[in-house]
């Protein structure tokens, strides 16, 4: 096997303006390596550039116009990595370079009231089942329950509504940082033993009814979906079926971003 790429990281100083640097530094071809080939100013509509943030995207593209001089730039793809946390999703794999191929057998995302919406209903079938819920903790420590309370905080629909949006953050969230719900299980001490037994007993509804009503409809969590086009993305970088991909401003912050950005330094046309 041939020796794994070193990465290509580039650093810019800390005392200098980042992205009027950045933009300088990729119309001198000082960035990704070869890049652009030429003054045509098409050369640059090969490349992808991944920001942190919506807002950085356009400073970006306003800075790149500026270095030009006034002169003809098609520019890049510029876009948020705020994609991969539930931002703008779409903008991600949108455009002329991610055909229908590419998402051809993705399993479609539900739609997020219709999520909430369905949320809302099993955590309110989840309340109705749970007969009582911990009202104190006595001297010596032991939980005081009544069997004849209902569980006060999902009393109504209004309550349980605004409690499936917690909800459904947890769960992308768990899906973004790639986490199993089983690590879930070993973190109380057993002094917070029941508070951690029904607070499991409702994350129940996350990790095993959640999933069963999205098989029975055939949809996946937005934020699955999107996690498997990235991971269609890295595979693309990794066999070199795309442009030159450029990572600029991000550190990496959660899993899905930090596997795109080492396939994106690794590639032979990135950095």
């Amino acid at each position: 096997m041939a020796p794994a790429r070193a990465r290509n990281v580039c650093t810019i100083a800390s005392g200098a303006p980042f992205l009027r640097t950045l933009a300088a530094a990729l119309l001198q071809g000082r960035v990704a390596p070869g890049f652009p080939a030429s003054d045509d100013p098409a050369a640059l509509a090969d490349a992808t550039i991944y920001v942190p943030t919506r807002r950085a995207a356009r400073a970006l593209a306003e800075e790149m116009a500026a270095a030009a001089g006034g002169g003809a730039l098609i520019l890049p793809r510029i876009v948020p990595l705020g994609a991969m946390e539930g931002i703008e999703n779409d903008l991600l794999f949108a455009g002329p370079s991610f055909d229908d191929a590419f998402r051809a057998d993705a399993p479609e995302a539900i739609g997020e009231l219709d999520r909430r919406l369905a949320l809302m209903r099993l955590i309110l079938a989840w309340a109705k089942a749970l007969r009582g819920a911990i009202r104190s903790i006595d001297a010596q420590g032991r939980a005081q329950v009544r069997d004849d309370e209902p569980l006060l905080v999902t009393a109504v629909p209004a309550q349980a509504f605004h409690l499936a949006g917690d909800l459904a953050a947890l769960i992308d969230e768990m899906i973004v940082e790639d986490v199993d719900w089983a690590r879930l299980d070993a973190l109380a001490p057993e002094r917070l033993d029941e508070y951690w037994r029904i607070t499991l007993n409702f994350l129940a509804v996350a990790r095993d009814h959640w999933p069963a009503h999205l098989a029975e409809i055939g949809r996946v969590d937005r934020a699955r979906r999107q996690a498997d086009l990235v991971e269609r993305r890295i595979a693309q970088i990794e066999a070199g079926a795309t442009g030159v991909e450029i990572v600029a401003g991000s550190t990496g912050t959660n899993a899905a971003t930090a596997r795109l950005i080492a396939a994106i330094a690794r590639s032979p046309r990135g950095a």
